[in-house]
């Protein structure tokens, strides 16, 4: 039987259970009944109005999303160490996808590619991230905003933010592009969007997955091709840099803060 991601967390020793971690385990084990297995768009009934409008879009996404990681079209980009990129280049923005075995555990890569206090060790421009409004634990409306690279100007992304656990102890993590009047563009910003973003992680043991990473960026505004470029082949390197990242990680011997993992597999108040 697959032990939930919360279980391994608890299980490793790098998070020993000690008196300050008993509570946060006591909140693991309120964690949502229909969460790992049950699908997101079963709990759609839950939801108001805006939730439910955006987790029927949502749930589309993701099947396109697992359509497309199979795609005959994408054609071999470039091998690095940990990873290789493959691209699709039709009209518009390329698709980037990077594929790799990854040596940590599900949670830790889940935690460390996604959450927002992880993302400045691998990602130069990152500034911020910011929750618009939460559905769900599990969905979300985030903008992300990302500093000015010469001779650009700063960017920001208005996205909606998926995560699904499965029954195989698997895990999708997918956003979408959003145009919503809770966040109206800022001046200070020229809004990019995020035709295609996520992640499945597959869990191979406790110490190790595969990941999938596909992107297709539209960074819209004025903007140098080179730079275009630049960004767009960075995605089909996004592994590669997250694994350097986590690597500096380590040396300062931190190690992934488990409570902002579990908010989001606890139940909505």
């Amino acid at each position: 039987q697959k032990r939930s991601m919360v279980e391994e967390a608890f299980d490793r020793s790098k998070f020993p259970i000690n008196a300050t971690n008993e509570k946060i385990k006591e909140k693991a084990e309120k964690i949502l009944n229909d969460q790992p297995g049950k699908p997101m768009a079963e709990l759609r009934e839950t939801l108001d109005e805006d939730g439910k409008k955006y987790l029927d879009i949502m749930v589309q996404k993701m099947e396109q999303f697992k359509t497309l990681k199979d795609d005959p079209r994408f054609k071999e980009a470039k091998k690095y160490k940990d990873c290789t990129a493959y691209k699709i280049k039709d009209n518009g923005p390329p698709i980037y996808k990077c594929e790799g075995t990854i040596p940590m555990s599900i949670l830790d890569f889940w935690a460390f590619s996604s959450l927002p206090e992880y993302k400045p060790m691998y990602d130069d421009l990152f500034k911020e991230e910011i929750e618009m409004k939460s559905f769900h634990p599990n969905l979300n409306l985030i903008r992300q905003t990302f500093k000015a690279k010469f001779p650009t100007k700063a960017r920001d992304f208005l996205m909606c933010c998926m995560l699904q656990l499965n029954n195989d102890g698997s895990l999708y993590s997918i956003v979408d592009n959003v145009v919503d009047p809770i966040c109206p563009e800022d001046k200070s910003y020229v809004r990019g969007k995020l035709l295609i973003a996520g992640w499945i992680i597959t869990p191979i043991d406790e110490k190790s997955c595969k990941a999938t990473y596909m992107a297709q960026i539209d960074l819209c505004g004025s903007i140098p091709g080179f730079i275009k470029d630049s960004v767009a082949k960075g995605q089909g390197g996004q592994i590669q840099q997250i694994l350097k990242g986590y690597e500096k990680f380590l040396k300062k011997k931190k190690q992934i803060n488990i409570q902002s993992v579990l908010k989001h597999f606890q139940k909505k108040k």
